[in-house]
């Protein structure tokens, strides 16, 4: 009958009397096992042969008919929605149920396992007789879900939330897990190094990919649990041996059960692991014991033998303290080659690799080059690694602490040659094929404590590192100086430009002010010699005219008296005007002090009506800007005092850092500034201070209100107007 008709028509299966299950129209376990495709529906009778606790989370049961055995995960059914409510019924479900299971296959798990939809218990008639002992075949993975016996001697005990964990070693060199019952009669004191023979369910345990790796045998009565050979209480009440044993090849397999050695401690890491050496040997043995000891100490170990590696080891010990001696001496190394031995305990006869395998796990020292010091992926190991000879050795410290002796390891300057005292640990190269016996590669160093480095030659401080790294600045630093200087020379031309510049238009204005000067003086000469003697001409001619005419009318002689006033006061002007021109070349270093002269030498101003006030900073001013701004300033007092009728005018020079203000206020009548009369009406006297200030480079405000004075705020930038002999020191 076809996989097809089965599932549309259940399989039925009828129970023997013995108890062994035939089939009788539907598949059986194994075929299911093997070639049932994913979500195939199938109805099985068998034997519960394995029951889990649910309580630990993990819902299962085992079913074996005479043909084989499968898994029934209740968990993944009652997630996937496929298992109906049968809480009672999976409640009387035990080890040695006959059940009835309907549901689907699933293959995603990594062996095939049924999510039932329908369990039906039919009875109870026990568990089917196991296979008998095959410890071989059981190894290899055969009868995988199937009651069987398998012994071995018993190496761990862990409790976990289903009962006891153990690891149990074979004769044929393998071990397998078995869970078993966590009863008063099965403890790890009466299970640990015992030889037992156990009766239960063999599952896989495969690795990620699904190959299978070693069995785990599910137990689940402690009858099932016969203790064939019971081991000592004590640990140490078992057979010693001595550390030779444990190197090299031995013609018989070694010895599944506790054995006990004895050795000088080489190396202790508290919780992890010791190294034990009598006379030229040496074993490394796995504790989790946190005894204290120190070097020296000799010390006898009880555990069991595995050889992981070249060279077996002892693990899972008991230790214990029973003398105290000097700690053997190091066997010194030949610097020229790791392989080789400077020592009368070396056997002479031997090849290197031969010499460097005997000494596996011997305190050794040697020496070589420090080529650096790093941190491993554990930060609490320091590694320095040694040129020495034609290999590298790398020396590991443990748990170094930040104290002076540390931090002195890490500061030895590489390239020193060192000397390093420490445990050998040998590195091996595996060739192909496997079955080659491998041959050492490379020798490294379990170190105690810091002293056990010390400096033999300090490296010079120049390495080739260093050198490199010197003629790398230096080329960095010429070059950067090559473009500073590039850089500098640019800026030497923009500086340069900018001089010239400067220069060209200091000379424009030296030359403009020379000619202005001259001119003003010029000028100056023409108005004394020529428009003030005729002034004083025309009132000489008009002082005579009066007295020869003698008796005139009181008219005709206010016209004279008032001609007469007008040529004295054009003349007193003029004069004023010729003095503020001349002052400028007799005081140009305080422009304060310079316009305090011009408004005391003005004749025709109120007396004292006039002050000035200079605040911040001064700095010198150019001529021509101190002859411009007088000029200015003597326009504004005259027009205060002649027009504004004022009787107080205060001239305030402002020193900044950036610009020089000039105020001058008066309490006069003041004027409206939006209808005082222009030029077109013949008042030259605004425009020009407005005209001078744009030749200047600055700014003049002129605010005025009728009978509340007038002020005129002069601006001008520093730069357009400090003296010329401060450009000719740029």
């Amino acid at each position: 009958m076809s996989l097809a008709a089965e599932s549309t028509s259940p399989a039925r299966l009828d129970v023997g009397i013995e108890g062994s299950v035939a089939e009788a129209m539907g598949p059986t376990i194994a075929s299911l096992a093997k070639s049932a495709p994913k979500n195939h529906t199938v109805t099985i009778r068998g034997t519960v042969t394995y029951r889990s606790n649910p309580l630990t989370g993990d819902d299962f049961f085992l079913v074996q008919d005479s043909t084989g055995g499968i898994r029934v995960d209740v968990d993944v059914a009652r997630k996937r929605y496929v298992l109906r409510d049968v809480t009672d019924t999976l409640s009387y479900i035990e080890a040695g149920s006959e059940v009835e299971i309907a549901g689907t296959v699933d293959t995603s798990a990594l062996t095939t396992t049924i999510l039932p939809a329908n369990i039906r218990i039919l009875g109870n008639r026990g568990l089917p007789a196991p296979i008998p002992e095959d410890t071989q075949r059981a190894i290899q993975g055969d009868h995988m879900l199937q009651r069987l016996q398998i012994s071995g001697v018993v190496h761990s005990v862990t409790p976990n939330d289903s009962g006891l964990r153990i690891r149990v070693d074979t004769v044929i060199g393998a071990y397998f897990l078995a869970q078993i019952p966590n009863t008063e009669n099965l403890q790890a004191p009466l299970l640990e190094n015992a030889r037992i023979r156990l009766t239960g369910v063999a599952v896989p345990i495969v690795n990620a990919q699904g190959r299978f790796i070693r069995p785990m045998i599910l137990v689940s009565k402690e009858s099932d649990v016969e203790i064939t050979t019971r081991a000592p209480i004590d640990p140490f009440a078992v057979p010693k041996r001595d550390i030779s044993d444990f190197s090299g090849f031995a013609p018989k397999a070694h010895d599944i059960h506790r054995v006990l050695v004895k050795g000088s401690v080489t190396y202790w890491e508290p919780g992890a692991l010791l190294y034990l050496q009598d006379r030229n040997r040496s074993v490394r043995v796995v504790t989790d014991s946190f005894q204290s000891l120190k070097l020296g100490d000799v010390v006898e170990a009880s555990g069991f033998i595995e050889s992981i590696g070249v060279v077996g080891e002892l693990r899972r010990a008991h230790i214990r303290k029973v003398a105290s001696e000097p700690p053997p001496a190091p066997i010194a190394t030949d610097n020229a080659s790791p392989a080789t031995f400077n020592s009368n305990q070396a056997n002479e006869k031997l090849s290197p690799s031969e010499n460097l395998r005997q000494h596996d796990g011997l305190l050794v020292r040697t020496s070589g080059r420090l080529l650096r010091t790093q941190h491993s992926a554990n930060p609490d190991r320091l590694q320095l690694i040694l040129e020495t000879g034609k290999s590298l050795t790398t020396a590991v410290l443990r748990h170094p602490t930040n104290n002076s002796e540390t931090r002195a390891l890490e500061d030895i300057r590489i390239g020193s040659l060192v000397s390093v005292t420490g445990v050998a640990t040998v590195e091996y190269n595996f060739p192909e094929p496997q079955e080659d016996f491998p041959s050492p590669a490379k020798l490294d160093l379990l170190l105690r404590s810091p002293t056990d480095v010390s400096l033999l030659e300090l490296a010079s401080w120049w390495t080739s590192a260093r050198i490199a790294y010197a003629l790398a600045s230096i080329g960095i630093l010429l070059l950067a100086s090559l473009v500073w200087t590039l850089v500098l020379r640019h800026m030497v031309l923009q500086r340069c430009k900018r001089l010239e510049e400067g220069i060209r238009k200091h000379r424009d204005s030296e030359l403009e002010f020379k000619a202005a000067q001259q001119e003003r003086q010029r000028l100056a000469s023409d108005l004394h010699d020529g428009i003030q003697q005729l002034i004083v001409g025309a009132a000489f001619r008009l002082e005579a005219a009066m007295a020869h005419l003698g008796e005139i009318s009181a008219t005709a002689q206010e016209q004279f008296t008032a001609t007469r006033t007008a040529l004295i006061s054009a003349q007193t002007s003029l004069r004023n005007f010729l003095s503020g021109s001349s002052s400028i070349e007799e005081n140009t270093s305080d422009f304060g002090a310079l316009i305090t002269h011009t408004f005391q030498s003005m004749a025709q101003w109120p007396r004292n009506a006039a002050s000035v006030q200079t605040l911040g900073e001064t700095f010198p001013l150019s001529r021509h800007v101190m002859g411009s701004l007088l000029l200015l300033i003597q326009e504004a007092v005259s027009n205060s005092f002649k027009h504004g009728n004022a009787t107080q005018v205060e001239a305030r020079l402002i020193y900044k850092d950036e610009t020089l203000e000039i105020r001058i206020e008066d309490n006069g009548s003041g004027f409206n500034t939006e209808t005082v009369p222009g030029k077109a009406h013949g008042h030259f006297g605004l425009e020009s201070m407005r005209h001078r200030m744009r030749w200047l480079g600055g700014a003049v405000d002129i605010q005025s209100t009728h009978n509340k004075g007038t002020c005129v705020r002069i601006r001008l930038p520093r730069s357009r107007s400090k003296a010329t002999r401060r450009l000719r020191s740029i």
